[in-house]
Formats: C-alpha cells, sequence, structure tokens
C-alpha cells in the first residue's frame, strides 16, 4: 500500500456534482455503510439533497482517489451533521447521515482513512459491508492533497501545528473539518447535545471556569453531562513543547450569561433543547417547566423526568441570572497568560450583523459584537503570538447567513482558510 503512493482529495462543492453523488447513494451497496437511498428520479433526488445540504451544521464532501497506477476518480461520499449522542473527547462531535464508497477502490481502506479523518463520527452501520470500520485501525498510506492539480504535481498541504485545539459554539465542527488536514492532531470542543441537553461552552468566563475548577466529576454525572467532556483542561492538551494553535470562538462574551454554582464556583449554562427557545432553566422555575412539558403532546417521559431532576438541582444550587458583569479584557489577557510555551491563538468572533426573518435577505446590525471585536484587535495586538479574526471578513452577502448567527457551510471553509493563513504567520508564544 505504501509504495502505490495513494493521494486523496476532497471535494466540498457537492452542489455541483450531484449527479456521481446520487449515484453513489443509489448504487453503492457493499460499501454503504447508511444505505439511505435517494429516488430514481433525478430531480426529486437533487431537490431532496440540496434541502439536505442546505441546512445549518450539515457538511459534505466527495472522496476522489488516485494512486501511482491511474486516477480512480471520484468514489466516496460522505455527509455529517453536527451532533452526537455521546459526546466523546478526542473525538468529532458528528454524526455520519451518509457514508457510501465504491468497490473500484476496495482493499486500500480509503473508507477507513475518510473516518479517521472526520475525526471518527458516530457511525450508525445498516446492514452487511464489507469493511468493518475499526477505531483503532491506523491507515498511514494515504496523503490528503489540497486541489486536484496537486495530484499532478505530488503536494501535500503543510502542517500548521503540530496540534491544533479549537474551542467554542456549534462552529467548531463544522471549521474543525477543512483543518484536518494541516496538522496531525486536531481537538475540537464545542456546544453539544446530551441527554436532551444542550451545554454552551462559548464565553470566556465558561472556558476560563473549565480549567481551573475541581472535583466536577460527580456533579457532570448529575447532570447527565458526559464526564470526560467536562473535566478536560484543554490548555494542558499540548505537551512536550509541541508546537499547537488555539484558536477560540467566544461569541457569548457580547452578552454573557452563564449558571454558577452557589458553593464550588462552577460556570454552567445548560438549555433544555427539546422544549425549544421560550422556555429555559434560566428565566423558568421548575413548576412552570413542569407544566409546560404537560402540555406538549406525547412528550418522552425519560427526558421530562430528567429536565425536572436537573430544574431542581440548578434552582437548589446556583444562582441564575441573565444579567452578569464580566471583565472580558481581564479574561483574555488570562487564556493568553495560560497559553503554553511555543502556542499561537487566534480569536474569532461572529459577524456584526443577522438575519431575523430566514430567507428574506434583511439584516440587523449587532452592535455588541462590533464593539466586542474590536476591543480584542485592540488587546491582542500587545502579543505577538495572538490575532483577532471576524466573521465579517469573509460574509459576501445576505446569501452567506442562515437564520441567526448561523452561515452557510462556504463560510466556515473560508474562515478555516483565514485560520489557515494567520496562523502561518504568527510565531509561537516565548
Amino acid at each position: 500500500m505504501r509504495s502505490c503512493d495513494i493521494k486523496v482529495y476532497i471535494e466540498y462543492d457537492v452542489l455541483n456534482r450531484l449527479e456521481r453523488v446520487i449515484e453513489l447513494i443509489n448504487r453503492t451497496n457493499q460499501l454503504n455503510y447508511t444505505k439511505k437511498r435517494l429516488p430514481e428520479n433525478f430531480g426529486e433526488a437533487a431537490e431532496i439533497l440540496k434541502n439536505e445540504l442546505n441546512v445549518y451544521g450539515i457538511d459534505a464532501g466527495l472522496i476522489k482517489v488516485v494512486d501511482k497506477y491511474g486516477d480512480y476518480g471520484f468514489v466516496g461520499f460522505f455527509m455529517i451533521e453536527n451532533q452526537r449522542s455521546n459526546p466523546v473527547i478526542g473525538k468529532s462531535n458528528t454524526t455520519l447521515k451518509h457514508y457510501v464508497f465504491s468497490c473500484r477502490t476496495l482493499g486500500m481502506l480509503i473508507e477507513q482513512w475518510v473516518f479517521n479523518f472526520l475525526g471518527q463520527p458516530e457511525l450508525n452501520s445498516v446492514g452487511e459491508v464489507l469493511t468493518k470500520i475499526s477505531e483503532d485501525k491506523y491507515v498511514d498510506w494515504v496523503t490528503l492533497v489540497e486541489t486536484q492539480d496537486y495530484f499532478e504535481a505530488k503536494t501535500k498541504r503543510p502542517e500548521i501545528a503540530e496540534k491544533i485545539v479549537m474551542y467554542g459554539g456549534c462552529e467548531v465542527h463544522s471549521i474543525g473539518l477543512y483543518l484536518n488536514g494541516v496538522t496531525e492532531n486536531l481537538t475540537v470542543i464545542g456546544n453539544y447535545t446530551s441527554n436532551g441537553i444542550f451545554t454552551r461552552m462559548n464565553s470566556s468566563d465558561i472556558l476560563l471556569n473549565r480549567s481551573s475548577r475541581s472535583n466536577f466529576s460527580q456533579e457532570a454525572k448529575d447532570l447527565g453531562l458526559p464526564v470526560e467532556l467536562e473535566t478536560v483542561d484543554l490548555f494542558t492538551i499540548p505537551n512536550n513543547g509541541e508546537s499547537s494553535l488555539f484558536v477560540f470562538f467566544l461569541k457569548e462574551d457580547a452578552y454573557p450569561i452563564s449558571m454558577k454554582h452557589k458553593d464550588n464556583g462552577w460556570k454552567i449554562y445548560l438549555e433544555p433543547r427539546l422544549l425549544g427557545n421560550k422556555i429555559n432553566f434560566l428565566t423558568n422555575t421548575t413548576e412552570e417547566i413542569s407544566n409546560y412539558i404537560n402540555y406538549q403532546k406525547d412528550f418522552p417521559q425519560e427526558v421530562a423526568k430528567h429536565y425536572i431532576n436537573i430544574s431542581t438541582h440548578l434552582e437548589k444550587n446556583y444562582d441564575l441570572s441573565l444579567e452578569q458583569e464580566t471583565n472580558i479584557d481581564k479574561n483574555i489577557i488570562e487564556i493568553l497568560d495560560k497559553l503554553p510555551l511555543n502556542s499561537k491563538c487566534i480569536f474569532a468572533y461572529h459577524h456584526d450583523e443577522y438575519r431575523p426573518n430566514f430567507p428574506s435577505e434583511e439584516t440587523t446590525k449587532l452592535p455588541q459584537m462590533t464593539s466586542l471585536t474590536l476591543r480584542m484587535k485592540m488587546l491582542t495586538a500587545q502579543y505577538h503570538f495572538a490575532e483577532v479574526l471576524s466573521f465579517t471578513e469573509v460574509i459576501l452577502g445576505p446569501e452567506d447567513m442562515l437564520s441567526g448567527d448561523h452561515y452557510s457551510r462556504q463560510v466556515y471553509m473560508r474562515i478555516a482558510e483565514k485560520i489557515e493563513a494567520i496562523a502561518s504567520q504568527l510565531t509561537g508564544k516565548k
């Protein structure tokens, strides 16, 4: 295998190659892990795929393979969504919706390499497949190339850091996909859902609290949160003086909110995801949440019980408030001080506009985000190893913006490219 010079190119612009995508999904059997078919009518199938691909949190790619014996063409397709039933530290917080490969590269273990490249997302295989995906199998005979031209040039994307640590909101899971090729070790920690509870992490307060809080394991269990994910100190992930890049997405610093434990000082921010946007643990009592659940038809009883238990626990043990005073500048300086030597740092902040009524193209200004981004640029200018990036730099128009502060897949790819460019210019912390 290692003598074959196997190269993989990932085409993320799948909308321009829907015919091949549909063919792979409907005609592939032996290496079709998810077995989700589309209508035989091309127009109907294309419309379904377009609707799936234009949803926030969905990423996809076509896999092209070439080796010294020839060009195999586009032989695989994946579609992932930003959620996992059981988030695990060190693995992508995503789930595969489509995962199919042609048999023309059977034996090369391209499907295993892509699975590892994607961060080993959750994969619920359906039926029989010729190759079993293993979480322990390492494929070192495949090289990722950046563009199709590189197949002739035999060029590999340059590594920008031995380790990359990304921390923030939901967007980190999408952006991390596009940074996989520029490091051998990528850790992504972002907002996640577990047991029906949505956990927000994207504020400097919560980031710093997570790095210093102790004895939180039992609390995480009581709240139904993944212990390993909730107790990791991301500042200790790089070690032995490795070159590292930290990328922080701290959007919530523009609107600081958290729940603080009365005795231990732990800070968290939890939302009952299945109750929608109008009911939450901050502004609604346990009685109100219980009454709301009782009005919902066929609401899962186990989830209802879990929500009531958590609400009761939060009311008893945490100070809940929407109004909080936070010294963001002090927090950022503390984060920069905590970074290990030989590391670089990028703070990325959201666009200063959003679309409140998608699909209407009318946008609303966000002065808090404009002010925060400017302040952080002035602050980090004092540090040679840090830089600030704004989503505003890569937004081309309203068509790039989905509802709220969510963006199209192309925006996340552009942000990844900006991160790559900035990181190559920074020097490590001394």
